[in-house]
């Protein structure tokens, strides 16, 4: 069983990782593509090498809470997490439609947005239930997680004025710029809990289904970077390395997520259930 395991797992990183080279191909050959191909079938073939781990990592976030009762700590863990890369395989998948009906440039807030906003929500109430349980055995008490959200809006709010003070964000309005400074603070707080939760569960297998958050966290933030205005401070070649490596750590971060929790699966389904630590209940 562990040696079926052990295949099953080698053929996902396998078909993972020629996802990944695939993605660098058509973003590093893209121009050359475009003059073969239609521009919108290589954009939509390079989207759907990212919607796929994405839906991939969201269904198996499903299977693994069908493998709790309601009734155990872990349940709330698995079902947040679930919920989380839900929100952001369907904001992925919105990208298709958006680009049909707006071709140009999207609204100040879309759907897309709203997809984002309710996956880190959830994303990070499953570190808040973890790290509790891992501390006091318990993965309730959401009013205070609430308390540490509303933290993390204030200080966003500080950080928005300061960025419109100094002049960025062009002409967008306040609460558009609110929204650009807030993906890269809940990317440091969510980030941030998922590095202490692998270093806290060591090599273990559970503790690889966090390395997915803070892949997104170094992914983001070059594109905070660019945002900030840090491309002038570049060369035209360190710039396009830049972004690809942004890219690229972004597409990865879901075919990470997608093989940590096929793995994850695969314990709890095959060869975990009978020997669960309590520490992890």
């Amino acid at each position: 069983m562990i040696k079926n395991i052990r295949l099953n797992a080698l053929v996902s990183g396998i078909l993972l990782s020629l996802m990944v080279f695939l993605y660098v191909y058509i973003y590093h050959d893209f121009e050359n593509l475009t003059s073969i191909y239609s521009k919108f079938a290589v954009n939509k073939v390079f989207e759907l090498l990212t919607i796929a781990p994405a839906l991939m990592a969201a269904f198996l976030a499903v299977l693994i809470v069908t493998q709790f009762s309601p009734k155990e700590p872990l349940f709330r863990v698995w079902l947040m997490l679930a919920l989380g890369w839900g929100f952001w395989a369907l904001g992925e998948l919105s990208y298709l439609p958006y680009d049909f009906f707006y071709p140009q440039d999207y609204p100040d807030f879309s759907f897309i947005d709203f997809c984002w906003l309710a996956g880190y929500f959830f994303l990070g109430l499953a570190l808040y239930y973890q790290i509790r349980l891992i501390y006091s055995g318990r993965a309730h008490y959401t009013a205070f997680y609430l308390v540490i959200v509303g933290i993390v809006l204030l200080i966003t709010y500080g950080l928005t004025n300061l960025v419109m003070a100094y002049g960025l964000g062009g002409d967008s309005p306040h609460w558009a710029v609110y929204l650009s400074v807030l993906y890269p603070v809940l990317d440091i707080f969510e980030g941030g809990a998922a590095i202490w939760l692998s270093l806290l569960y060591g090599r273990g297998a559970f503790g690889r289904v966090w390395w997915a958050l803070i892949s997104f966290t170094i992914a983001d933030s070059a594109s905070v970077f660019f945002w900030l205005g840090g491309g002038v401070l570049l060369s035209e070649s360190a710039y396009f390395v830049v972004d690809m490596l942004s890219a690229v750590t972004y597409a990865l971060a879901y075919a990470i997520a997608a093989l940590s929790l096929l793995i994850s699966y695969n314990l709890l389904r095959y060869g975990y259930n009978a020997a669960r630590k309590p520490a992890l209940r």
